[in-house]
């Protein structure tokens, strides 16, 4: 909240640079950060709110993220970091600086970085790591964690529960396309002739929306299509 529109990208990374210097912080990529938008279907330069944060820690499978803050007091400027767990919302840490001027902002900076790598390894040590969500285009949360447990039962041979998770993502996210690939290959898997044309359509729905995913995740749904259809 400065005059400035580019002091707050110039924070964001001088805290990337040194808190990627602490051997317990692994510090995620801007480009790991766009792909990752791709998957949750926004623009790769959504500005990543606290909102898209904790949503892209949440498919990631990591524990924490870093709030900031810039504001502007008399001549200079107030600055705030806060170290937040990305599934409860939590504040584990904060740090909190001053900078006289534009030129003292580095050196807060680096005071600010300092206090929360101190902490940090210790405000997470108590949180338990959770496993990433698949990597699958769906703007829908709630229908990719069902594609995740549907991916899971099925590894240990529950297909007709894996077949209702899935179909109830879709429910969720009727353009989910590799939930409907997956239900395509699952009943593709059974003999009957109802299954299978309930496959077919379910490919065939998938196909229709190849264009809307990553290359990878196309290329699985061309390869199911001409597989099984």
């Amino acid at each position: 909240q400065t005059a400035d529109s580019t002091l707050g990208e110039t924070v964001t990374e001088l805290f990337r640079i040194d808190l990627g210097r602490s051997p317990a912080i692994t510090v995620m990529e801007p480009s790991q950060v766009k792909v990752m938008l791709g998957l949750m279907n926004r623009a790769p330069d959504t500005p990543v709110t606290e909102a898209v944060a904790a949503e892209i820690a949440v498919r990631e499978g990591i524990k924490a993220f870093i709030a900031g803050d810039i504001r502007t007091l008399g001549d200079g400027f107030v600055l705030s970091a806060r170290v937040v767990d990305a599934r409860s919302g939590t504040t584990l840490l904060s740090a909190r600086g001053t900078a006289t001027s534009a030129a003292d902002v580095i050196p807060a900076v680096d005071r600010m970085s300092r206090e929360l790598r101190e902490g940090i390894g210790e405000s997470l040590r108590d949180i338990r790591a959770e496993p990433s969500l698949e990597q699958v285009t769906t703007a829908s949360m709630p229908a990719l964690r069902l594609y995740t447990q549907a991916e899971r039962v099925s590894d240990q041979g529950d297909y007709d529960r894996a077949i209702a998770l899935l179909e109830e993502a879709t429910a969720q996210d009727s353009l989910f396309a590799m939930a409907w690939r997956r239900i395509g290959m699952y009943y593709g898997n059974r003999g009957d002739p109802e299954s299978q044309a309930r496959g077919r359509a379910a490919l065939e729905r998938a196909l229709a929306l190849k264009d809307r995913v990553s290359r990878r995740e196309r290329y699985m749904i061309e390869a199911g299509y001409a597989t099984r259809v």
